[in-house]
């Protein structure tokens, strides 16, 4: 079974979140899609930017869920 990874990008200041985003990937276990999700999280906290974070109440959520494949 293979996971897939996706977030979701919410500000606390205006109450809502994007719509999710998948990544493209597809990880063996639910190990390495949770290790992955933690680590893009960072990233994308860092792209984001302390200041915006901050401003718009950023939060990241992620999950991992199983697929069937083909």
């Amino acid at each position: 079974m293979k996971f897939i990874l996706t977030f979701i990008f919410c500000s606390g200041m205006a109450g809502k979140c994007l719509a999710p985003m998948e990544y493209p990937e597809k990880y063996t276990d639910l190990y390495t899609c949770l290790d992955a999700g933690y680590k893009q999280s960072i990233v994308q906290l860092q792209t984001i930017g302390q200041e915006e974070v901050n401003k718009e109440q950023i939060f990241i959520k992620f999950l991992c869920s199983p697929i069937q494949e083909t």
